[in-house]
């Protein structure tokens, strides 16, 4: 997308907001939270913002569905 000329969509209906989104947020996230990341351990950062970025409308549910991947603990 081309946003200096005005473009936010395709023709067709395609945009590119939910991706802009999600490194608007992964980006806010290092810069206030973890001030510089590694190139050794990006994915892992990118991987747990993924996580808590599919589930951000629904933070109540994240504490058990992560426990509840491990064997022998209850939520």
């Amino acid at each position: 997308m081309n946003h200096g000329n005005g473009e936010y969509a395709t023709p067709d209906g395609i945009s590119t907001n939910a991706i802009e989104s999600f490194f608007s947020h992964l980006k806010r996230s290092i810069a206030g939270t973890h001030t510089s990341v590694s190139h050794k351990h990006l994915e892992r950062y990118v991987k747990e913002f993924e996580y808590r970025f599919n589930r951000r409308m629904a933070p109540e549910t994240m504490l058990a569905e992560l426990l509840s991947r491990f064997p022998g603990l209850d939520a």
